[in-house]
């Protein structure tokens, strides 16, 4: 079993979803102290508010062609405060909403089952999407491939703000096999594997011109 975890390379607003805007969604693509920051929501907003959409995609992932992915996981790390009508802050219910991947043709598939809110300091949050498992290395090498997500707040304080630092998707997967190592001992093939680093290491040796 093997792993892979990249920060998306590309983020970007669709602003044909959602209500909020994202400043600076470019600081999605790097882990730094520089946030993408969503809109301060001014207004008490009990039915909830959504912000614009964020695509994130060209990962640079390079699993290689025969491996098998069992698992793909996203992840955003971020936090939101909020200001309540005494002073006091406060932290209630934000969290990334409505994520999907996107495919290597760049459409939209699986969707969300769910997502942990932001509370507190800056943290990790698993965006929870269904639907990897279409996924092959092939499109997980696309620069296409990636996520979309939106985030939700449904507050009772009369202010909030929300910050992203960064985006990650992580790949877990089991390489491909290599060829058998083949010796001859009184003329019989005799076959075994070796694996250096758990990856699979194949020869072949040859005693008088026969494998």
């Amino acid at each position: 079993m093997a792993t892979e975890s990249k920060i998306c390379g590309t983020a970007a607003m669709d602003s044909s979803v959602g209500t909020v805007d994202i400043a600076n969604v470019e600081y999605i693509t790097t882990d730094d102290t520089s946030y993408a920051t969503i809109a301060e929501i001014t207004t008490d907003h009990v039915a909830g508010v959504y912000s614009h959409r964020i695509k994130c995609s060209n990962f640079g992932f390079t699993i290689p062609d025969g491996s098998t992915i069992t698992n793909i996981q996203a992840f955003a790390t971020g936090n939101a405060n909020y200001y309540s009508p005494d002073g006091g802050e406060t932290e209630y219910g934000t969290r990334p909403t409505a994520a999907q991947w996107i495919d290597e043709s760049g459409a939209l598939i699986g969707y969300q089952s769910g997502a942990n809110p932001w509370i507190g300091a800056l943290g990790e949050r698993e965006i929870d999407i269904n639907g990897w498992d279409v996924i092959s290395p092939a499109d997980a090498r696309n620069t296409n491939f990636g996520v979309v997500f939106q985030m939700f707040t449904n507050t009772y304080h009369d202010s909030g703000q929300w910050w992203i630092d960064f985006v990650r998707i992580l790949i877990t997967y089991t390489p491909p096999a290599g060829p058998a190592l083949l010796k001859t001992v009184n003329g019989l093939a005799k076959a075994s594997v070796k694996t250096r680093q758990g990856l699979a290491i194949a020869s072949i040796k040859t005693w008088n011109g026969l494998a």
